[in-house]
């Protein structure tokens, strides 16, 4: 079992906190038009939020599957890293859709 699991469940903690704010701005801004970039930036902030969880929350049966916290981390790291890589790509095209 990973040594600093509640370091992982603080890190989905605060990720679902920021998905939530966002869902919170929409409910409750009434006023006002809702600009491209608004929205745009409401739209990552959720994203976000959610891949942060389950990242951080799939390493923990990662680990328990491979038996090895240093190998589940690592492969974490680099599938964290692929959504990096992938997400700035989708980041680029809708910024250039704006």
């Amino acid at each position: 079992m990973i040594a600093d699991i509640a370091f992982l469940y603080s890190i989905a903690g605060v990720s679902m906190s920021l998905a939530s704010l966002a869902g919170l701005v929409i409910a409750f801004r009434r006023t006002g038009v809702w600009g491209a970039h608004d929205v745009f930036r409401l739209r990552e902030i959720v994203e976000w939020g959610f891949a942060n969880v389950l990242l951080a929350l799939v390493a923990i049966p990662v680990a328990a599957t491979l038996r090895s916290e240093t190998s589940a981390l690592r492969l974490m790291g680099a599938i964290t890293l692929e959504y990096i890589a992938v997400n700035l790509l989708v980041l680029l095209r809708r910024v250039r859709a704006i």
